[in-house]
């Protein structure tokens, strides 16, 4: 751990040395340090004041002697020493500095007796503080005898005698109250003991305090009779190393103190243990690091559970379990036997059931290319080797997964794999299970898949579907029924010019019901009336759809720019056609105001899953965000004005879904419009996998 200048500054002056293990004395000797190197700063500074100000004055060299002396003492760890002498320093120091006369003013000087009261009440018993103070007001007391130069009479010492009387009660009151508080503190502490280790003896887990070094520093009676031993204090001094004297295998013990050292805790930790018979049996421990006050690994606590009894009645539950579904689900599929050899090679030593008919290998030709990991699909050994492992830790496995038959087709089957194990050896040497074909249900779960989601969306259209239809349906029929009224009043009145009229609106009203039965009729067919998917070239069917739109573009003006080498697709060739035409025309028919309109067709020059990407972009009056997903829905027209039945972009999506592929817009308000859609790419798709086939 990296410490900061001022943390570096006060482990070399500061803290105590490593000699003095004791709390509370590491403490004082913490205080003593700080006291010292306090007070010789002061002295220095004073002393180097009067030098600079005082002709002739000498600096009291025996009191730098105690203090350097004490504060040396301390530091190597002989706290006692240097506390008696700080403490005598004081009486002496400043009787001396008086009565020698060195002291330029004596009256300051004397006061200096306090300190050195209040540190002995920090540092001393109340015993030894009142003999203390007993000392100091001696020494004060005799001054008018001893330096009657500098104090005349009893009078001139009433002040620091009265404040150092004041003193003395006050440390003396203060040290009875911490006394009181002590006793007061340790007695709950003493309750709080009391408590805990009547929990600790009763809990029916096992508790313990152990070192990393290995030993046992607590137990209780729980885990003395997990392990066997008639008490706590035999199992303490019996075991003098828990990773050879406790764990099967020692390594476990590491694998134990590295998950401590890194996390600061452990749980759920199962290994085998030794009992003190030597029976075997298996724990379950939890534990959490407990450091000293500077931050070393000291010691861990925590509980321990016999889960003997419980590994045993699951790994028996678990196997009549596994041979339950052995017998009842693998009757027409094939049970294996395998032997797992000292330098990891698994071979296949018994089978009996489908074993062929599911790999399509002999037992002499399965072993000989590999066995087992060689039938694996490339895309599941990945999985394979996670199961391996489980295997090799004792774990049961049962997984589903792709394999390759011998005629190169794949399989799905669902693994069901019990490892033997050695507990002598405590390594697996053979695995025994079945292995049942699931390809036809995964074909099937498939299919239904697919038909769901297919339904759900069906679903969705048709409960769209009455609303759109009679709702755009009824429209031409209203302008029929209007318009019939209207023919009647101008027949009456034999209005020629007015009834050519309204025949007219008649007749386009019906022509646009028409178209829109038509569209409708033509969606109902995606799905169910489709052509034989073959090759495209794609560049081909947009020019075919330019001249089937060559009027519109003409009187539109339409400027239409295809893209140099687009791919070939694969799918319905008049459908694909129909799609090309609906996007074309939409955009054209939605240029507004644009003074030269242009359609670009292209591609993403990209291949994602076998499908190309193409695109319709044009730079007409654009879609909001907002319609996106509109546009593509039954009948909605976002521009009443413009014709149209509300057909087309459905349409176009119906049948690009249908051959696999996706349609969406990208566009803003007043930007153009660009249409993406994807189709499968001709290089990219076999043909058994024809779009159009179902």
């Amino acid at each position: 751990m990296t410490r900061s200048p001022l943390q570096r500054l006060q482990k070399a002056f500061i803290e105590p040395s490593a000699l003095i293990e004791d709390i509370a004395l590491r403490h004082k000797s913490r205080l003593l340090n700080i006291f010292l190197l306090i007070m010789i700063v002061v002295f220095m500074g004073m002393d180097g004041y009067h030098l600079a100000t005082t002709p002739g004055y000498t600096p009291p060299w025996y009191g730098y002697v105690f203090l350097f002396g004490s504060y040396t003492l301390n530091h190597a760890g002989f706290y006692r020493v240097s506390s008696l002498m700080t403490l005598v320093m004081f009486p002496i120091v400043i009787f001396i500095n008086i009565v020698s006369g060195n002291s330029s003013t004596p009256m300051t000087t004397i006061f200096y007796l306090i300190p050195g009261l209040i540190l002995a009440g920090i540092l001393l018993s109340f015993k030894l503080t009142t003999l203390f103070a007993i000392a100091e007001i001696a020494i004060m007391l005799s001054m008018p005898l001893a330096a009657p130069k500098s104090f005349a009479g009893f009078d001139s010492i009433v002040g620091p005698f009265s404040a150092l009387l004041i003193s003395a009660v006050l440390v003396l009151v203060s040290i009875r109250h911490r006394n009181n508080v002590e006793a007061e503190r340790q007695e709950l502490l003493r309750i709080s003991e009391e408590k805990y280790r009547a929990i600790v003896e009763d809990a029916v887990y096992g508790i313990f305090q152990s070192t990393p070094q290995g030993r046992y520093l607590r137990v209780n009676t729980a885990l003395a009779s997990i392990y066997g031993f008639h008490s706590p204090q035999e199992m303490v001094e019996s075991i003098h190393d828990i990773a050879q004297q406790v764990y099967v295998d020692s390594s476990d013990r590491e694998r134990f103190l590295s998950e401590l050292k890194a996390n600061g805790y452990v749980t759920g930790f199962v290994a085998r243990n030794y009992r003190r018979d030597g029976a075997i049996i298996w724990t379950s421990s939890n534990a959490r690091v407990v450091k000293d006050e500077r931050g070393n690994f000291a010691y861990f606590e925590g509980t321990a559970e016999d889960i003997t009894e419980k590994r045993l009645m699951e790994q028996a539950r678990r196997l009549s379990e596994e041979r339950y579904r052995l017998i009842s689900s693998v009757t027409s599929d094939y049970v294996f036997s395998n032997v797992h050899k000292e330098k990891g090679d698994i071979v296949l030593n018994w089978m009996a059931g489908a074993f062929e008919q599911i790999s399509g290998y002999t037992v002499e030709e399965f072993n000989a290319r590999g066995g087992w990991v060689s039938t694996v699909h490339p895309g599941d050994l990945e999985k394979d080797a996670r199961d391996m492992d489980k295997l090799r830790r004792g774990e049961t496995v049962v997984s589903e997964l792709r394999t390759i038959h011998k005629d190169g087709s794949t399989r799905w089957v669902r693994n069901y794999a019990h490892p033997v194990w050695d507990s002598q050896l405590n390594r697996l040497i053979g695995i025994y299970g079945a292995v049942q074909d699931i390809t036809e249900q995964k074909q099937i779960q498939q299919e239904r898949e697919n038909l769901i989601l297919e339904l759900e969306a069906k679903n969705a259209e048709l409960e769209q579907f009455p609303y759109t239809v009679s709702h755009d349906l009824k429209a031409p029929l209203i302008t029929i029924k209007g318009f019939l009224g209207f023919l009647l009043d101008d027949a009456r009145s034999e209005n020629t010019e007015r009834l050519e009229g309204d025949i007219k609106r008649i007749g386009e009203a019906t022509d646009k019901m028409r178209k829109l039965l038509d569209d409708l009729l033509e969606l109902s067919r995606i799905g169910r009336m489709m052509n034989d998917s073959v090759e495209i070239d794609f560049t081909e069917l947009v020019l075919v759809a330019r001249e089937i739109l060559h009027g519109r573009f003409e009187e539109q003006r339409v400027e239409l720019t295809v893209a140099d080498s687009l791919p070939r697709v694969y799918g319905d060739r008049q459908r694909l056609l129909e799609v090309l035409q609906n996007l074309l025309d939409n955009a054209a028919k939605f240029m507004g105001e644009q003074a030269r309109p242009k359609i670009e067709v292209g591609w993403e020059n990209s291949t994602r899953n076998g499908f190309a990407a193409f695109y319709v972009r044009d730079n007409g009056i654009g879609i909001a965000p907002q319609y996106h997903e509109r546009i593509f829905g039954l009948f909605n027209r976002l521009n009443p004005t413009i014709e149209g039945t509300g057909v087309g972009l459905a349409l176009a999506k119906r049948i690009v879904e249908f051959h696999g592929g996706s349609i969406w817009v990208e566009s803003e308000a007043g930007e153009g419009a660009t249409l993406y859609f994807t189709l499968p790419q001709a290089d990219q798709i076999a043909p058994s996998s024809e779009a159009g086939s179902s």
